[in-house]
């Protein structure tokens, strides 16, 4: 998946502003080929934490990490939308096709935005709609006739599209918040 994306992630990386050697810089995403990307952008001066809830995406991740020698960078077993991240930490918090998986995408993103400093900057990567991405339903039609009916989530359910409607992505980012910040 890291090599049919690669242009994407850079150009999400780009956007984001992951600056180069930022002290005490901290980002909030999945452990994975994004966190060894913006720990080596950060140097070891910044902080790269990435969440994940799956055990072995997190044990794959500390070993890339250590293998490349990223001190800067860690990898947790945590569900980003419910972990209790330490308030006012994280200057980016970035995601590459992870958060149309959250279940509660408004109580999500009341969480992420707690962890973020003042002027904080958020950088996602999300689908278009299904009818408009050939990658991944291109693999999946080719054997579908093979498989059992696959039930499609509904508008407001988590899977890989159900970012694809921006004035839902609106309404989740400008939900009101909790808390008075």
């Amino acid at each position: 998946m890291d090599r049919a994306v690669a242009a994407l992630t850079n150009e999400l990386l780009e956007l984001a502003g992951a600056p180069a050697g930022r002290a005490r810089t901290r980002y909030w995403l999945r452990p994975g080929t994004t966190v060894l990307e913006l720990a080596r952008r950060v140097g070891p001066g910044g902080h790269v934490p990435g969440a994940d809830v799956s055990e072995a995406s997190v044990v794959r991740a500390r070993e890339r990490i250590a293998t490349a020698g990223l001190r800067q960078a860690e990898a947790i077993i945590a569900d980003g939308s419910v972990h209790a991240f330490a308030p006012d930490s994280f200057e980016l918090a970035f995601s590459r096709f992870g958060i149309m998986f959250f279940s509660d995408p408004v109580a999500a993103f009341e969480n992420v935005r707690r962890a973020m400093k003042p002027g904080g900057r958020l950088a996602l990567a999300v689908f278009r709609a299904a009818s408009a991405t050939l990658w991944p339903n291109a693999p999946l039609e080719a054997v579908r006739h093979l498989l059992p009916p696959i039930p499609t989530p509904g508008p407001e359910e988590p899977g890989p599209f159900s970012w694809a409607d921006l004035a839902r992505v609106h309404r989740i980012l400008a939900a009101p918040h909790s808390d008075s910040t």
